[in-house]
C-alpha cells in the first residue's frame, strides 16, 4: 500500500496491480514499433494511448481520493509532486547525454552528436520535444512522449 501526501496528511492508495498487464502490453507495443524488422501490425502509438489512458485513470483516482478525504483538491500539491517525480530523472538523463556527447566529441572529433544535441537542447530543456524540427533525430526521437505526457497531466 502506497502513501501519497497532497494536503500534508497522507491519503492511502493501494497499488493497482491489475494494471500491470496493460502496462506490459503498452511497453511491448512501443518496443516492437522501435525494433528494426519489428512486426508492422504492432502499432506503438496504441501502446502510448493505452499508457496515457492508464495515467488518466490513476491521476483521476488520486484526485478523487483526495477530494473524498479533504473536501477539495490541491492542484499546487499535485503539480509539485509531479515535478519532483519526473524532472529529476529527466534532467539527469539530459545531463548525462550532454556529458557523453562532449566526451565522444573529444575522443572521436565527430561532431554529429553535438549537432543533434544543439538542435534538440532548447526543446529538451523546456520539455517541448514534440515540437522538434527533426522528428527523425534518432537520439531524441522518443523524447516527445515526455513533453506530451506533462501537457496531458497539466490539462
Amino acid at each position: 500500500m502506497g502513501v501519497i501526501c497532497l494536503h500534508g496528511v497522507g491519503a492511502s492508495l493501494k497499488y493497482e496491480n491489475h494494471l500491470d498487464g496493460l502496462r506490459a502490453i503498452s511497453i511491448l507495443l512501443v518496443m516492437c514499433n522501435h525494433m528494426a524488422g519489428g512486426p508492422p501490425f504492432l502499432n506503438g502509438s496504441i501502446g502510448v494511448d493505452i499508457f496515457f489512458a492508464i495515467s488518466g485513470f490513476l491521476i483521476t483516482n488520486i484526485l478523487l481520493i483526495e477530494f473524498d478525504e479533504f473536501g477539495d483538491i490541491s492542484l499546487k500539491a499535485y503539480f509539485v509532486k509531479r515535478i519532483f517525480r519526473i524532472f529529476p530523472l529527466y534532467f539527469t538523463t539530459i545531463a548525462i547525454y550532454v556529458i557523453a556527447a562532449f566526451v565522444l566529441y573529444k575522443l572521436t572529433h565527430d561532431s554529429s552528436k553535438l549537432a543533434d544535441l544543439y538542435e534538440a537542447f532548447p526543446y529538451l530543456i523546456t520539455v517541448n520535444e514534440e515540437f522538434m524540427f527533426n522528428e527523425n533525430n534518432t537520439l531524441f526521437g522518443q523524447a516527445w512522449s515526455v513533453g506530451i505526457g506533462e501537457k496531458f497531466c497539466l490539462l
